[in-house]
C-alpha cells in the first residue's frame, strides 16, 4: 500500500476492505484487499464479478453490517467512515438477495 500526503496524520489513499462470501456465491481466494477511498460501491461489484470470473448479465449484491444494500454510487470511504471497524470495512456479497 503506498500512503499519500496524509501519511503524517494515518490517513491513507486506500481503505482495507474485506469481502465475505454469502449464500451458495463462490469464495474469493483472496479475501482482503486495499479499495482507492474514492472508488464507488459499482466499482466493488465489478472487481469482484471480475475476481469470480462471472458473466457480464450475472448480478452481485453486496452489503454492510449483513442488512442493507449500499447504492451502487457510494463512495467507499463514506461507508467506511460510517460502518468500518478494526480499521477495516467489511462487505458481504452474493448472486442472489439476502438481506435488506
Amino acid at each position: 500500500m503506498m500512503a499519500d500526503k496524509h501519511e503524517s496524520s494515518g490517513v491513507t489513499d486506500k481503505i482495507k476492505v474485506t469481502l465475505r462470501q454469502t449464500g451458495n456465491t463462490p469464495a474469493l481466494v483472496n479475501k482482503t484487499f486495499w479499495v482507492q477511498r474514492s472508488q464507488s460501491v459499482r466499482w466493488v461489484v465489478e472487481f469482484i464479478k471480475q475476481q469470480l470470473k462471472c458473466e457480464p448479465h450475472e448480478s452481485m449484491f453486496v452489503y454492510v453490517q449483513q442488512a442493507f444494500a449500499p447504492a451502487l454510487d457510494q463512495d467507499i470511504n463514506t461507508l467506511y467512515e460510517c460502518y468500518g471497524a478494526n480499521d477495516k470495512l467489511i462487505l458481504n456479497y452474493c448472486k442472489t438477495p439476502a438481506w435488506g
